[in-house]
């Protein structure tokens, strides 16, 4: 049997369609051709079932040979070219064929597409159904933060926030009710802050002192109505000011300094000028206070207005003075009248006398001349002590305070009442400060009461005055053993007004004066007594700071400048011929004028290198006169030494001292007079 396995296969259309046809040559065992073998099958399944392919899938059929020869292209998409196509081949199991499917990528594509559009609608719809549905979910829930929120910015703006019915239950709800109780607390405790601003600002606007909040800068952060008015400021903001604006600056930087230090600063008294111009005298407290949270300290000061309550002082303490005064003119009287009268005396013996020895003379004059001094003395002392005058602290001997005041009440002390005083006074006491007149006026009035408690005791009268140091205070004693005072009134001994003394006795103001000086001095006074036995009055006083100086120096008397020409100026003939005649001692050229006239009259025609002038001359004033020479005439004016017998205000003498200007008060010596002309000469 002749096989040929290599014959092709060849598809050929036929009438009864499409077939397949394989075609082998038979031949003989010789190798002669005897004729062929012809195969043939249709092809009509396979052309269903590829044509069901297309129909289903839409894709284009073929079959190729493994080297990519197509060997049946279908009828029906042999004319279908494809741009864009996408192939896979499948192997035909028994054959040497591959179907090879087609398909156009995009059509292919069109499927999965709409399955994506459906997709992605799908899932943006359910995003935007999401989102909607945690969007209304989350606006129910921010609805009410949203609300606490505007609350809370109304509350911090100082609003009031109705209540609102809370309906949740969770933790919003819960958050809800907590703020509203919170609003309502709050609300409560602002209502109690305003209401208590509102009464400190009525206490404070009510106050009769000034009152000053500072800050911890010391800067003012509040102040009262009556600040406002204590400096004429009405109207005028003072936030942020400092201290300055209302005290001298020293006296603001010292009490800043002793604020620093201790914290709390009492009894500091100073001067100030409002801002019309009106001095006033404030007596200032200050006291700080830290705050918990930052440490910052925060100021109070008070300031009283004392000027009309110290003019007042004023004037009963130089009351009291004149009171106590009056009980001295007796003793007064009588320590003058004795030096005078051996004045008179000397001097009338020698007037009289026709001849005497010059050294008999001399010891008369000497007699005279001494008894004159001591009859100065004790004016001098009077006056000083009656002279009103403002108060001037300075370093003060309370030793020479107790001396110079028995000096006072030795008549009356000694001669009159007849009463052994014992002194102890410590000489290692430190200084003091404070007003000497005013502490001198103090012990008087205390020896003087003394004096009258014992004025009619029978038994011997014994007076012991003692200085002592008591730790950081000068301590003096007066104890006497007169009848003592009554336990039921020595609570009462020092109001004013209160007395135990008769009728014209005395004033009542004693004892209350001086305790209050005593306190202006940052003292003490106290009392002990006991019926029977005596009376103990103690005064303390503060020692001064210690401070090193360096050691006086005994003025030395300026050599005599003789030749100068100078114009003596008095209305009172006596004092100008005695002044002419001691300046004549001193060798110079002297001329007299007995008015202001008469000298304006010599400074015109006449050059003078020194003119000696009373300042009371009647027709003119002798402080005028240099400014008259300065108006009048172009000539040098010449160096002025005034003088005076007036008890002048201390105010006037303290502008002579700012001021420079030499002053000399009556009565004074030939060589007190001559050393105060060498020195202003020289000067």
């Amino acid at each position: 049997m002749l096989v040929n396995t290599h014959s092709p296969w060849t598809i050929v259309n036929t009438s009864l369609g499409s077939q397949l046809v394989q075609t082998k040559n038979i031949t003989d065992s010789k190798g002669h051709y005897r004729g062929q073998l012809i195969l043939a099958n249709t092809l009509r399944p396979v052309f269903d079932i590829l044509e069901g392919v297309e129909k289903r899938a839409n894709l284009r059929a073929s079959l190729e040979t493994s080297d990519g020869t197509t060997v049946f292209p279908l009828l029906k998409t042999t004319d279908r070219s494809l741009a864009d196509k996408m192939q896979k081949a499948f192997p035909i199991p028994l054959s040497p064929w591959n179907m090879v499917l087609t398909a156009d990528r995009q059509e292919l594509l069109k499927p999965l597409r709409r399955i994506l559009v459906i997709t992605v609608f799908f899932c943006v719809a359910s995003a935007f159904l999401v989102a909607g549905t945690i969007f209304f979910h989350i606006r129910r829930l921010l609805k009410p933060i949203q609300y606490l929120k505007k609350a809370v910015d109304r509350f911090g703006q100082g609003e009031i926030v109705p209540r609102v019915e809370i309906t949740q239950s969770d933790e919003i709800g819960s958050l809800s009710q907590s703020f509203y109780d919170m609003s309502d607390a709050l609300q409560k405790k602002q209502e109690e802050v305003e209401r208590s601003g509102l009464i400190l600002r009525t206490t404070l606007d009510a106050s009769l002192d000034a009152i000053i909040g500072l800050d911890s800068q010391f800067n003012v952060v509040t102040w009262n109505r009556a600040t406002e008015q204590l400096f004429q400021l009405e109207g005028t903001s003072l936030l942020g000011k400092t201290l300055a604006t209302f005290l001298p600056l020293e006296a603001a930087t010292s009490l800043l300094q002793k604020a620093n230090q201790e914290s709390i600063v009492n009894h500091f008294e100073t001067e100030a000028t409002t801002r019309l111009g009106s001095h006033r005298i404030l007596h200032l407290t200050m006291a700080g206070a830290v705050e918990a949270k930052d440490r910052q300290t925060w100021w109070t000061l008070v300031l009283r207005d004392m000027t009309e309550e110290k003019a007042l002082q004023e004037q009963l303490i130089q009351a009291e003075k004149l009171s106590a005064v009056g009980q001295l003119v007796s003793g007064v009287a009588h320590e003058i009248n004795n030096p005078l009268t051996a004045v008179i005396g000397f001097s009338e013996l020698l007037t009289k006398a026709e001849k005497l020895p010059w050294d008999k003379v001399k010891i008369d004059i000497d007699y005279i001349f001494q008894n004159a001094l001591r009859c100065r003395d004790i004016v001098a002392n009077l006056l000083r002590f009656v002279r009103k005058s403002k108060l001037q602290k300075k370093k003060m001997d309370a030793n020479q305070a107790v001396q110079g005041v028995l000096k006072l009440m030795e008549y009356r002390l000694m001669r009159k009442e007849f009463i052994q005083v014992d002194t102890q006074l410590d000489g290692t006491l430190p200084p003091v400060n404070a007003d000497s007149q005013q502490i001198e006026q103090v012990l008087l009035n205390l020896l003087q009461n003394a004096c009258d408690a014992m004025s009619d005791q029978k038994r011997p009268k014994r007076l012991c005055i003692r200085t002592s140091l008591a730790q950081d205070n000068i301590r003096i004693d007066i104890e006497d053993n007169g009848p003592g005072i009554p336990k039921p009134i020595q609570d009462k001994i020092f109001e004013p007004f209160f007395t135990t003394k008769v009728e014209g006795k005395g004033t009542g103001l004693g004892l209350a004066i001086s305790r209050r000086i005593i306190a202006d001095h940052h003292g003490s006074m106290t009392v002990s007594s006991t019926q029977n036995v005596g009376t103990q009055f103690s005064v303390f006083l503060p020692v001064s700071p210690i401070t090193i100086t360096a050691p006086e120096i005994a003025p030395q008397d300026p050599p005599a400048i003789p030749s100068k020409r100078l114009l003596v100026v008095d209305d009172e003939k006596d004092v100008l011929t005695f002044m002419h005649q001691a300046l004549l001692t001193d060798h110079h050229v002297v001329t007299s004028a007995r008015n202001g006239k008469e000298a304006l009259e010599q400074l015109q025609k006449n050059s003078f290198d020194g003119v000696i002038c009373d300042i009371e001359l009647g027709d003119i004033k002798g402080d005028q006169l240099p400014l008259l020479i300065k108006k009048e005439t172009t000539s040098h004016v010449p160096t002025f030494l005034f003088v005076t017998g007036d008890i002048l205000p201390p105010n006037i003498i303290e502008q002579f001292k700012q001021k420079k200007i030499p002053l000399l008060q009556k009565p004074f010596s030939a060589q007190e007079l001559c050393f105060k002309v060498r020195l202003c000469l020289q000067n």
